[in-house]
């Protein structure tokens, strides 16, 4: 079986592409896919990343990578690479048209994708493209926009009293205390600071799945960013929201319930 192919590749003059983008777009590209792969597979996002990539071939002319990659677990099949590929491509399309603030991709991710882009629209550096190729392609051009349009996304425009619900999946004691929930119905983290006698509390709730309520901040397309004066409460087993099918089993059609309110939003 021919192994899937990512292709990463800055747009400049001949000659006169810029190494300072095309060694961001490696780098930067290599954290955000390890990020995803842990998404993908639910893993902490300290753990070791379930996928490693490596360079087949370098087109030195045109500036352009051809990475693949093999499993680090051997519980980890073709199945997530495949997800994992799709996964990044769609999320660098979310942010060019600014759809969306993508699944998958956490604040650290976020954040690599924004020193991506930071080089595009100059002369050695026009424009990125990233193409998956697994018999089907997938393929993306990422502009100068993109960086604007991150800005844009992860504003928060909506402040009002709400909750999220979904797995609390990473902690963190830099700087101010925080914790993360993986949101079950945009699938995608939402952040919460905490305080420091909650430690406890969040600790004991790692790994478990959660009702975080409290002052909801929401970027334009309605997305939750982060919690404010959040009250965790951990919840019994049972299914994630995207999976909870009301009086209407076939109103979302074939969409998954997040892909479904991005159209909705679109056509409004």
């Amino acid at each position: 079986m021919t192994p899937a192919i990512l292709q990463i590749k800055i747009e400049g003059p001949p000659d006169r592409i810029s190494a300072e983008a095309l060694a961001r777009a490696l780098t930067e590209s290599l954290a955000i896919l390890a990020n995803i792969g842990r998404a993908v597979t639910h893993t902490p996002s300290r753990s070791k990343p379930p996928l490693e990539w490596f360079v087949t071939r370098l087109a030195t002319a045109s500036a352009t990578a051809y990475l693949i990659a093999e499993p680090t677990r051997h519980d980890v099949d073709q199945d997530v690479v495949h997800s994992v590929g799709n996964g990044y491509i769609d999320g660098l399309r979310d942010v060019e048209t600014a759809v969306a603030l993508p699944r998958f991709l956490t604040d650290a991710s976020l954040d690599r994708l924004n020193r991506l882009t930071k080089p595009l629209g100059t002369l050695g550096a026009q424009y990125f493209e990233a193409t998956w190729m697994n018999g089907a392609t997938n393929d993306v051009r990422v502009t100068s926009n993109a960086q604007r349009n991150l800005t844009e996304l992860r504003s928060a425009r909506l402040r009002s009293l709400g909750s999220v619900t979904g797995i609390l999946d990473s902690l963190s004691l830099r700087g101010s205390n925080k914790f993360q929930v993986y949101d079950d119905v945009w699938e995608r983290p939402v952040s919460a600071e905490f305080k420091v006698e909650e430690l406890q509390r969040v600790k004991d709730a790692l790994g478990e799945r959660v009702n975080v309520t409290g002052i909801v901040l929401r970027n334009s397309k309605g997305q939750p960013i982060r919690v404010e004066n959040p009250r965790l409460e951990v919840l019994p087993p049972g299914p994630p929201l995207t999976s909870i099918v009301g009086i209407a089993p076939d109103f979302l059609g074939s969409l998954p319930l997040c892909e479904y309110m991005k159209y909705a939003g679109q056509q409004a």
